[in-house]
């Protein structure tokens, strides 16, 4: 997926300016927002969401295709994803209903005219490769690497904008899950879904995601695997994908 641009079935996503391209996990993040993140309301109720660290733009993309109800705001830190993304917004069939947002998360104060505002859906796959070796491009470092961007400062943002009935789904290394949840319990953010992935039945899990919300709940486990033992898309995968990949 390392082309200047990335054709679904009903948008493109250009990404020459960004520094993190389209990616397999990352596409099965945003296929599964509209399935497993469900907000609570009436039918015909907005539903205000929030994109932390959009990128080019690909998870709002995808949840805007799915979720009509939507209207999404995306922050960028990064000045030429944030161009990326607003190019790929004013593109797409849902301009209207997607804005890009300039600036840093830890100032955030919420979407509407600079004023704080609380979220019905909060989603972000956020920096992560703690410690791993960086790369000598310092835009994909800042893409890439939790130094910017800690999960401590991401889930006290998170605390502070989402709504006392809302959700927030992370994409998050399967390594760091017992971290991740320890860190979002101290903002009063609480697991209820966790689908481990991994890339084939007999490859270990690398990545999880999770939904949270303000109540204990039972935690719903789940597994999902890219490929079967047969190297081709998983029957799981191709449902998830099917409303967005050309081929599928």
């Amino acid at each position: 997926m390392g082309n200047d641009f990335f054709r679904f079935k009903q948008f493109e996503v250009w990404q020459q300016k960004a520094a993190m391209k389209v990616c397999t996990d990352a596409c099965l993040f945003g296929a599964m927002l509209p399935t497993i993140a469900r907000t609570q309301g009436a039918a015909g109720e907005r539903i205000h969401a929030l994109d932390i660290g959009t990128g080019t733009g690909l998870l709002s993309l995808m949840y805007a295709q799915r979720e009509p109800a939507a209207i999404i705001d995306a922050l960028e830190l990064d000045s030429m994803a944030f161009e990326q993304a607003t190019e790929n917004f004013q593109k797409s069939p849902w301009k209207e209903r997607l804005r890009a947002i300039a600036g840093d998360f830890k100032q955030f104060k919420g979407g509407q005219e600079g004023n704080s505002m609380a979220y019905d859906l909060i989603f972000s796959n956020p920096p992560f490769f703690k410690g791993d070796l960086k790369s000598v491009d310092d835009k994909r470092n800042l893409a890439l690497h939790s130094t910017d961007l800690n999960f401590g400062e991401l889930l006290t943002g998170v605390g502070s904008l989402l709504k006392a009935d809302g959700i927030f789904a992370a994409l998050i290394p399967y390594t760091r899950v017992s971290e991740f949840i320890k860190t979002a319990a101290e903002q009063n953010l609480f697991p209820y879904f966790h689908c481990r992935v991994a890339n084939l039945p007999q490859k270990p899990f690398f990545r999880s995601v999770l939904l949270f919300c303000r109540e204990f709940k039972e935690v719903r486990e789940d597994e999902l695997f890219i490929k079967d033992t047969n190297q081709e898309y998983s029957l799981k995968f191709k449902d998830l994908l099917h409303p967005y990949y050309l081929y599928l």
